[in-house]
């Protein structure tokens, strides 16, 4: 990799990557997700040979990022775009409104 722009969107590519495959991680692990569980494995089995055909062909074992690297903001952002999340548009998921409960009020409110 001698050209740096070709480097960069590597890296970068690598990272999202890295990310992704953070969010699968985490998703494995939540209940709601057991329905899914297959088709997760299968998306972070898929993700795995990726990065490491990447690593061999590009050298990039010590280029790569840890988790710990990945901003809260790129987490809410891989959350926001995966599909395993798109029953939540459906307006029957719409359970309370406003009008549900009571307001919370502050003490500098009350």
């Amino acid at each position: 990799m001698s050209d740096p722009s070709t480097a960069q969107k590597i890296s970068k590519f690598v990272h999202r990557l890295r990310t992704r495959r953070q969010v699968l991680v985490n998703q494995l692990n939540l209940r709601e997700m057991q329905d899914s569980r297959q088709f997760l494995q299968g998306e972070l089995s898929a993700i795995d040979a990726i990065l490491q055909e990447m690593i061999e062909e590009f050298d990039l074992s010590s280029e790569l990022s840890t988790a710990e690297d990945i901003t809260e903001e790129a987490w809410l952002h891989a959350l926001a775009r995966n599909p395993a999340f798109e029953f939540l548009a459906d307006p029957s998921e719409d359970l309370y409104t406003v009008e549900d409960g009571k307001p919370i009020l502050y003490e500098d409110e009350a």
